[in-house]
């Protein structure tokens, strides 16, 4: 077996064939990782004993009360049907999970290693014996050809297709699963078979109770939390499980700390505001510029300091809102009009007046991660090379001239853009 660490830093390269092969893939040279990353080398290697972003020695103990909008109307999320709860991830693991500071790495949770062929076709991975569920009871390899066959049958049509590149799931034994692909060469894929959970096979079977029926009355998990408390539609409080198996893991230390974790229902966004004013929950993440700048200023509680307002970095890759134009439509099929529409879009004065100053410029669709731009030199190297056999058929300005969006000064006088804008529409 020879070790190929592309894409990934940890592999170990074992000098007979895996023992858990398949018979018909006995031939197959398979390299195993502890770690691996879609794009590059994972960010921590091996030894790592906790992510850099958590306090290993944080305190723990203690609640809290969060505040979800809407409602719920069970706890089952494969199935087709209405919302389930929030925090409803705090019960599940995935065989491997990834790193809030990495677009996609995974570590080992469930799954101690992941062995790969060349061609990344299928991918095998050895669970962890010491792996629990909630009662006790070993995680193994059909919990997850269970999992994936609920999955394959009873899953909602978005998430059929989400896993639609995992063709089967095979218990090799009772601590190692396979999952064939139906790609080849994508770490990606490796990637969506790494994020698969168990289903407690004995549990369903025990309790007569059907997995194809939705449900509010909490199964046995097996995540950091587990359910103790159901109103449906109005709150659902977690309680922090002592013995969870994983604790000690590094992609777990430091994390899960509090003891209790509730969320509270609003089915309206003025009440759910005014209920943290009141106290009522302890965390409010702020989505309106308008509410941010105006909402909490001469309140009690912000003047009292019971209520502390900060703005955080934010390293975490976002979408973007803007105008997108329909190029089905006559009108826009002519990149002078969507240029010149550009140019009428005073961004600086909208920020100022209209957003309370509260938003950048988007210069990308992939904002704030790997796959966006941060600057915009003219094409080179490998993108120049892509580009260079469509060369006659794209605009000389895109080999010429690096993309700006327009700017102004914010004062809203745009004489000089309008000219600009009505120059390109006589044109077009």
């Amino acid at each position: 077996m020879t070790m190929k660490p592309r894409h990934a830093s940890w592999a170990v390269a074992l000098t007979a064939l895996l023992t858990f092969a398949a018979p018909a893939t006995a031939q197959d040279d398979l390299t195993v990782y502890t770690a691996f990353a879609e794009f590059g080398e994972p960010e921590y290697q091996e030894g790592f004993s906790h992510f850099n972003y958590v306090n290993p020695n944080a305190p723990r103990g203690g609640e809290i009360t969060l505040a979800a909008f809407g409602t719920f109307e069970r706890l089952d999320t494969i199935r087709l049907g209405g919302a389930w709860s929030a925090g409803i991830g705090l019960t599940g693991d995935s065989l491997m999970s990834g790193s809030a500071d990495e677009l996609a790495s995974y570590y080992p949770v469930i799954a101690e290693s992941v062995a790969v062929p060349d061609d990344l076709s299928y991918a095998v991975f050895a669970i962890n014996p010491a792996a629990r569920f909630h009662d006790g009871h070993p995680i193994t390899a059909e919990d997850f050809v269970f999992s994936f066959n609920h999955l394959k049958e009873q899953g909602r049509p978005l998430l059929k297709q989400f896993y639609g590149d995992l063709l089967s799931a095979t218990a090799i034994d009772e601590h190692t699963i396979r999952y064939d692909f139906a790609t080849t060469d994508s770490w990606k894929t490796v990637g969506l078979a790494a994020g698969m959970s168990p289903e407690p096979v004995h549990f369903w079977e025990e309790s007569g109770r059907d997995i194809n029926e939705s449900f509010l009355e909490p199964a046995l998990d097996l995540g950091e939390y587990r359910i103790v408390d159901v109103d449906p539609g109005r709150s659902i409080t977690y309680e922090r499980v002592e013995d969870y198996w994983a604790a000690d893991l590094p992609s777990k230390v430091g994390q899960s700390n509090f003891d209790r974790i509730t969320y509270i229902y609003f089915r309206d966004e003025t009440a759910m505001f005014e209920a943290f004013l009141s106290g009522d929950y302890d965390f409010r993440s702020e989505n309106s510029s308008r509410r941010w700048a105006t909402g909490y200023q001469g309140t009690n509680p912000v003047d009292d300091g019971q209520i502390v307002m900060t703005t955080v970095p934010d390293n975490m890759p976002r979408g973007f809102v803007g105008f997108v134009f329909n190029l089905r439509q006559d009108k826009f099929q002519d990149i002078r009009v969507r240029e010149a529409l550009g140019y009428l879009f005073d961004f600086e004065w909208t920020r100022e007046n209209v957003m309370y100053g509260s938003y950048e410029r988007a210069r990308s669709y992939f904002n704030n991660s790997d796959y966006g731009s941060t600057s915009f030199p003219l094409p080179q190297g490998a993108e120049l090379a892509f580009l260079e056999p469509f060369r006659d058929q794209l605009p000389a300005t895109v080999f010429s001239t690096p993309f700006i969006v327009p700017q102004t000064d914010g004062s809203g006088r745009i004489r000089s853009q309008l000219r600009t804008a009505l120059g390109l529409l006589r044109e077009a």
